[in-house]
Parts: structure tokens; sequence; C-alpha cells
């Protein structure tokens, strides 16, 4: 971690209190470049990450959740796993929305202009061991309120996969969370078609996308509503794709563990 921090005093601005106007961002910059760090105990990946986090609170005085910021939570759920890697700890570190919750270095993506989230955040709720948000996570879950789509994997091969849904079938280039997902085939998840943002070629030419987070069951509360934990994600390009796949689900209300 002091690695990250090793600029002086006078022109960090961490180090100073002097944030930048986008400091959401400087704190997504920090998180992919610790990210890359090789942890003794990954384990305790946010305890490790909990000293920049307190200078960041007292700059910006947000609640923090298991590694993002409260008026943010959505834009920093959106992360991705380029090299996945098996777990190197069982033990529980962080919710499986949370960037903290896997190995390896992730891509923070962000908020482009004219992006938005097709997912309304209803809660995020995090508990920890002491009453200081940044000590050792012990649970936590969002609620979310959108479109949760059942899906069949039909074939996989790796990075790609074929779907079946009660609407129609696709194919996609599917980016797992961690290596020890197995994506078998006619096995069950549920897709949730989370932001659209747009991609522009050489002639500025739009092409619309939407990032889907994959989720699968983790088990049933006492009242039996059904929880989720996020596995990975993957992306669907072009308007009628995104028409077809995205939007033809109920809305409803769900529990991402």
């Amino acid at each position: 971690m002091d690695a990250l921090l090793e600029t002086s005093p006078a022109d960090d601005p961490i180090k100073s209190g002097r944030f930048p106007m986008d400091t959401f961002s400087l704190w997504n910059d920090l998180v992919q470049k610790y990210s890359r760090c090789d942890l003794t105990y990954p384990s305790d990946k946010l305890l490790a990450m909990a000293g920049v986090a307190k200078l960041f609170q007292g700059a910006i005085n947000e609640k923090y959740v298991a590694g993002l910021w409260s008026s943010h939570v959505l834009t920093m759920m959106d992360w991705r796993v380029y090299d996945p890697r098996p777990r190197q700890s069982t033990k529980y570190r962080a919710p499986s929305w949370s960037w903290a919750s896997v190995d390896g270095p992730i891509r923070m993506c962000g908020l482009s202009a004219g992006a938005e989230f097709l997912v309304e955040l209803l809660n995020a709720e995090v508990t920890t061991k002491l009453p200081d948000e940044m000590s050792t996570v012990l649970e936590g879950f969002v609620m979310l309120k959108g479109r949760l789509i059942a899906a069949v994997f039909q074939h996989v091969n790796p990075p790609f996969a074929t779907f079946l849904t009660e609407f129609s079938q696709f194919s996609v280039q599917i980016h797992p969370d961690t290596t020890d997902i197995k994506l078998a085939e006619n096995g069950y998840i549920r897709y949730v078609p989370f932001k659209l943002s747009y991609q522009y070629g050489e002639n500025r030419e739009r092409t619309p996308c939407v990032i889907c987070l994959m989720l699968e069951e983790a088990n049933r509360a006492p009242d039996s509503q059904i929880q989720y934990r996020r596995i990975g994600c993957f992306n669907f390009y072009g308007q009628d794709k995104i028409n077809s796949f995205c939007f033809e689900a109920e809305i409803q209300v769900f529990k991402v563990l």
C-alpha cells in the first residue's frame, strides 16, 4: 500500500488534504492500482486499504460500505476482472458486489458521459466487526430494483457462452469474477441489465452497450426470499440485441449479498 502513496506530502492530494474535484475518480484509480498488489493475507484486503479510506472519508464525509462510497455505490459496483484467478482464501472478506471480494487486477469502469443506470439502488448495508466502518466486514447486501432475467447456459467455450432465456437465445463474451465459478452447460443463472453506455467509432458513430451483471442464487432468507451473489458480467452491443434481451422482463426488487 505504501507504494501507492510514494509522492511527498506537499504534492500528494491525499496526504496534503487537497482533494481534486473528482475525488471519486481518484478513489477508483487507487483501487485499480491496489488490486494489482500482492497481499500476504488476501482476506485483509479492506483492512489494508482502511488508512487511505479514512483520509477520503475525512474529506468527503460519506458512509463507507465495503470499499464503496454511499453516494456512488452503483458507479463503484461497475467493475470487472480481466484476468480471473482462484480465490486465495475462502475466508469471507466482502460482499460479492464489492471489488474487494475478488483477487487480481480489476478495472473500475466508472460513469461515462451519456451513460445511465438501468437499476435503482434501494439500500446498501454492511455489518462490521467493530463500530468503525473500516473494520472487518462480516456481511453486507444491496437491495436493487430492476430487471432480473433467468437464463440457462446452452454452450460454454470460455470466454464465450450461449444463453437461453424465456425470450430468445444469445451468445456473448463473459467476464467471470473468479476461476472458481463453474459455468457448466445447462447451468442456471440470472442476469441484470445494469448500465447503458455508448461507444463511438471512427466517424463518431454511436453504438449502445448494456453491461449486465451475472448472478447465482446464494441462499434463501428466512422469509423465503431468494438472495443472489454476483459471479461476473457481460455486455450487449447494438440496439436490436438490447431491446430483445434487456427490456422484456418485468421490474422487480431483489437482494445481492
